[in-house]
């Protein structure tokens, strides 16, 4: 079996690949408790930050909706967490959006933040290229939007084999 992103040789079953480290699939927990379950759901969402963070220049594949939006999600509670520290020791300044903290980590995080968007993009079928639609002010953001919630193209598609592992339907 072969990696989706590095193509490299794999383990039948592997959920993460050795060489480039890429989650193959989200791991099942089954656990004993509600408690244990509230964690291992906790911990699985923020590893899907940290995940388009260990993709950080990939721009080829397919990036499932949990991946794209819990990455967003987790963006924009750290920005505004940096934000707050920002605000608090006055680094920033009186006419910008951004603090020092806030702003290095949005720079920092501009390349991963394009290369999910491209791979949520392929997931539906869609070019990456599309995301160059977001410069028409309102319209783009919109039409992006509604591409993003929509689900994954089932079975593989020219960009790769669906993240979920859903078959396509015969």
């Amino acid at each position: 079996m072969l990696c989706p992103y590095c193509k490299e040789e794999i383990a039948d079953g592997a959920l993460k690949c050795k060489h480039c480290l890429s989650i193959l699939a989200p791991p099942v927990h089954a656990p004993s408790s509600g408690q244990e379950e509230g964690g291992n759901r906790q911990i699985r969402h923020i590893g899907w930050f940290f995940e388009v963070i260990r993709k950080y220049a990939v721009f080829s594949g397919r990036a499932s909706r949990s991946e794209y939006w819990y990455f967003t999600l987790f963006f924009i509670i750290f920005s505004y967490a940096l934000f707050g520290i920002d605000y608090y020791f006055d680094l920033t300044t009186p006419d910008s959006t951004l603090g020092l903290l806030s702003g290095i980590f949005s720079f920092a995080l501009l390349i991963p933040s394009l290369g999910v968007g491209v791979r949520r993009l392929h997931d539906i079928g869609r070019s990456g290229w599309w995301l160059f639609i977001m410069l028409v002010p309102l319209v783009g953001f919109i039409v992006v939007l509604l591409w993003d919630i929509r689900d994954s193209q089932p079975g593989d598609n020219q960009y790769g084999p669906n993240p979920k592992g859903v078959p396509a339907v015969a």
